[in-house]
This record gives C-alpha cells, structure tokens and sequence, in this order.
C-alpha cells in the first residue's frame, strides 16, 4: 500500500510537468511561477526516489528475515566454515 502510494506521488509529479510544460509553451507561465514549480518539482522527486529506495530495502530485508536462513542456520554454517 505504501509503495502504491509513493508511485502515486511519482505519476502525480509526472502530470504537473506536463501541466507546467504546457503552461510554458503557451507562455502563460512567469519566470516565478516557473522557478517555484521547478524547486517543489525537484524536491517532490528526490522524496519519490528515497521512498523507493527505502521501501526497496524494506522489502529485501523483509524477505530475508521471512524466507532466509534463521539466525541458528546461519551460526551453524559459521561454525562448519571455521571447523573446516
């Protein structure tokens, strides 16, 4: 769910480019309005990259703990490395 939510934002950022591309070519758009759009633009997009990134490691690391060797199994094959 929160991934589909970060998604949402990214698309959601896609669409006001295109709203503000729009904006500029029919040259409705000031150099003010244009460098607010632009700065809220870029810091939407850094956020919607680090979300991803996150809930990227999220899930490996979930996966891991859920289907990856206990932390028994993973003593045992320490164990039987250091023995050989």
């Amino acid at each position: 769910m929160l991934t589909t939510i970060v998604v949402g934002l990214l698309v959601f950022g896609v669409v006001l480019t295109n709203l503000l591309f729009g904006g500029v070519m029919r040259g409705t758009t000031n150099w003010q309005e244009l460098l607010t759009q632009v700065l809220l633009g870029g810091v939407l997009l850094v956020l919607d990259v680090q979300g991803l990134l996150s809930l990227e490691a999220f899930d490996a690391r979930l996966a891991r703990e859920c289907y990856g060797p206990s932390e028994r199994e993973l003593l045992q094959q320490r164990i039987s490395q250091l023995a050989a």
